[in-house]
This record gives C-alpha cells, sequence and structure tokens, in this order.
C-alpha cells in the first residue's frame, strides 16, 4: 500500500516538473497523483491507529489465557477455549519489540506480549526452528 501511496507521489512530483520545465504553470495530473499518494498514505495509517485502537478497547483483559510451549507443540487453555496447536501448524514466528506474532495462515496470527510469556521470547523462537528442522527431515 505505501508503495503505491510513494509512487503515485513521485509520480506526481516528475509530472509536474515536466510541465514547469515545458512552460506549463501546472499539471492538474500532477496534482491529483500527488494528493491521492499523499491521502492514501494518511488513510493508510489512520486505518492501522483506529484497527490497533479497536483491539485495545475490545481486550478481554479481565480473563486470562495460558500458552504452553512444549518441543511438539503449545497449548492454549482460556475462560473460553481449550486448544492444542502443533508448530507443523504455524507457519512463521516473527519476533516484535514487544512479543511475538504466531503466524497461523496469510491473514491469521496470535499475538503473545512479551510479558505473557513465562519463557523468553528466543527460547519460544528455538522451540519453533528445533520444531520445523524435525519436520523437514520426517
Amino acid at each position: 500500500m505505501n508503495r503505491y501511496s510513494l509512487a503515485s507521489i513521485f509520480l506526481g512530483i516528475g509530472i509536474s516538473a515536466a510541465f514547469m520545465i515545458k512552460g506549463f504553470s501546472h499539471s492538474l495530473l500532477g496534482l491529483l497523483l500527488i494528493v491521492s499518494g499523499i491521502v492514501s498514505f494518511v488513510w493508510h495509517y489512520w486505518d492501522k491507529y483506529n484497527w490497533f485502537r479497536f483491539l485495545i478497547q475490545e481486550s478481554d483483559f479481565d480473563s486470562e489465557n495460558i500458552i504452553t510451549f512444549s518441543e511438539e507443540n503449545l497449548k492454549i487453555q482460556g475462560k473460553h477455549s481449550n486448544g492444542e496447536i502443533n508448530w507443523s501448524g504455524i507457519k512463521d514466528l516473527v519476533l516484535a519489540k514487544y512479543g511475538l506474532f504466531l503466524v497461523l495462515s496469510k491473514g491469521i496470527s496470535i499475538y503473545i506480549p512479551k510479558g505473557a510469556l513465562s519463557e523468553d521470547m528466543l527460547q519460544v523462537q528455538e522451540l519453533y526452528k528445533k520444531a520445523k528442522l524435525q519436520s523437514e527431515t520426517d
């Protein structure tokens, strides 16, 4: 999304500059591209901000979910559900500044804040890597 916004802005600047060099005072197309790029860029971050704000407001802070990591899987126990996910069901593990993401599939992930982990984030990452290596050798 941001690539298209930036491309639109730079293309608009380029078209406007080319028209100015040719002697025209302005280019409507260049101005339109610049404005659409800026609006798209701002809209992206505004939408992201609102999404995070919504997640924080709708969080269920009074319930506790316990995720236990082992070499075979991770088990989830909570107020509303219990479950088990094998490491093979996790497509990627992404470390973030304040936690980690367990990516289940494109667009679906579980975010675990650093403070909620009983283990170190790097230990969880090592369990994930070990399980992935094990599944590749099987």
